[in-house]
């Protein structure tokens, strides 16, 4: 599937009316920029092995569980023009130290989208 430009995916990404759906369990990195997408689906990353990931600019949205149980995720950088995340968007990313930077404002942060997250620095 396109997702509209020409930056090349690795196999199994999934990406569909600028909605970033499914990203293969297997990847341990990914490089999003440049990518036409404006939200992390619904379970995007849930249970992937990605370990260090730049959401581009133009994101606006981390959908729920989009990232739960990515036990090996250490670090994410969001984009100024994200403005929601999702419930339990981050859930049990036991080792997820660093998130950011934060834009505000947010509409709301659901208590459960860092649930778990037990090395988070903020």
């Amino acid at each position: 599937m396109s997702n509209g430009n020409e930056t090349k995916m690795p196999l199994g990404v999934i990406i569909e009316d600028h909605v970033l759906l499914r990203v293969p369990e297997n990847i341990k990195t990914l490089d999003l920029t440049g990518v036409n997408i404006t939200e992390i689906g619904e379970g995007a990353f849930e249970h992937c092995d990605i370990e260090h990931l730049v959401v581009p600019e133009g994101v606006t949205a981390i959908r729920d569980r989009a990232f739960a149980n990515c036990r090996n995720l250490m670090s994410v950088e969001l984009p100024q023009s994200l403005s929601s995340i999702g419930e339990e968007a981050f859930w049990f990313c036991q080792n997820l130290r660093v998130i950011g930077p934060f834009s505000f404002p947010f509409a709301e942060i659901p208590e459960s989208a860092f649930e778990g997250c037990v090395s988070l620095e903020m």
